[in-house]
C-alpha cells in the first residue's frame, strides 16, 4: 500500500468520524424536540389560583404567573385567552395590593400603576383572542378605571370613554353582569362631579351590581367604600361597616376586605388569624 492510498485512508476515517458526529447530534436534537412536544403542558388549579388571587398570596401569585406564561408558551394551548385573562387578574390584584402598601412610598405606587398598565395590556389580547368574552371587557375597563387616579386632564376623561366603551361592549355579551354595573360605579366613584360622576352617581349602579346577584360580594365590599368617602354628603360609616361585613360573610378570606377602611370601619372577627366564617 503506497502513501496515497494511507492519506487517503486517513481522510476517509475523518470525513467518517465528523459525519457520525454531525449524525448523533442531529439525532439528539430530533428527540429532544419530540420529548418537548410531548412533554404535557403545566397544569392550572383554578380553585386554588383563585384562592392565591382572595388572599393576595404573592408567593403563589408568581409561582401561577410562571404557570401562565408557560401554558402561552405551549403550542397545544387551546384557550390563550384564559391564560391572559388569568394573567391580567394576577396584576390588576397585586397592584391593588402595592397601591394598599404604598402611602407616601412613591416607589411601591409607582409599582402598582406598572402592573395596572400590564394588567390593561393582558386584557386588550384577551378580547381580541375571545371578542365574545364578556369578563374581558369588563376587566378592561376596570384596568382603565383604576388609571384615572393616576391622571389628570384630559386624560382621565380618555381613560372614562375606554370605560364607558368596555363596559358597553360587556354588557352587549351579557346584560345582567353584575361586575359591569360594578366597574361603572367605581368609574363614577373616581370621575369628578363636574364631569357626570360623584358618590351619589356611584350607589345606584354599585346597588344594580348586587340586586343581580345577591352573593356578589365585591359590590357590598365598592358600597362599603362608597360610604365613608369624605366627599359624600350622605357619609354613613355604620351603612359602611354593614356593607363591609355583608362583604366579608361572602369571602372572608379577602385580603382587603379584613383591612377595613377607617379606623372606625373594621371588622375585627375577620382580621386575618381571628376570622370565623360563620359569623
Amino acid at each position: 500500500m503506497n502513501i496515497c492510498s494511507i492519506e487517503e485512508m486517513i481522510k476517509q476515517k475523518k470525513h467518517l468520524k465528523r459525519y457520525i458526529k454531525w449524525l448523533i447530534f442531529f439525532v439528539l436534537i430530533i428527540l429532544l424536540h419530540n420529548v418537548a412536544a410531548q412533554t404535557p403542558p403545566p397544569s392550572l388549579d383554578h380553585e386554588k389560583l383563585e384562592k392565591a388571587l382572595t388572599t393576595i398570596d404573592l408567593f403563589e401569585l408568581h409561582r401561577y404567573e410562571t404557570i401562565l406564561k408557560e401554558l402561552l408558551n405551549s403550542k397545544s394551548s387551546p384557550s390563550r385567552y384564559l391564560y391572559n385573562y388569568y394573567l391580567g387578574k394576577i396584576h390588576l390584584r397585586t397592584a391593588l395590593y402595592y397601591e394598599s402598601k404604598s402611602k407616601e412610598n412613591k416607589t411601591l405606587l409607582e409599582t402598582s400603576e406598572y402592573l395596572i398598565n400590564k394588567a390593561r395590556d393582558k386584557f386588550k389580547r384577551v378580547v381580541r383572542e375571545n371578542d365574545d368574552f364578556s369578563d374581558g371587557y369588563v376587566y378592561l375597563a376596570m384596568a382603565y378605571a383604576q388609571k384615572i387616579k393616576y391622571v389628570g386632564y384630559p386624560t382621565l376623561l380618555r381613560y372614562a370613554t375606554r370605560v364607558d366603551k368596555n363596559i358597553k361592549k360587556a354588557l352587549e355579551k351579557d346584560p345582567n353582569s353584575p361586575r359591569a354595573y360594578l366597574v361603572k360605579g367605581i368609574q363614577a366613584m373616581y370621575k369628578p362631579p363636574d364631569h357626570g360622576g360623584g358618590v351619589d352617581k356611584s350607589i345606584p349602579l354599585l346597588l344594580k351590581s348586587v340586586k343581580l346577584d345577591p352573593a356578589f360580594h365585591e359590590g357590598y365590599y365598592w358600597l362599603a367604600r362608597a360610604y365613608v368617602q369624605n366627599s359624600f354628603k350622605g357619609r354613613d360609616e355604620e351603612k359602611s361597616k354593614d356593607y363591609l361585613l355583608k362583604a366579608l360573610r361572602l369571602s372572608p378570606d379577602d385580603y382587603f376586605y379584613q383591612l377595613g377602611l377607617t379606623p372606625d370601619v373594621q371588622i375585627p372577627e375577620y382580621k386575618k388569624g381571628k376570622k370565623d366564617s360563620k359569623k
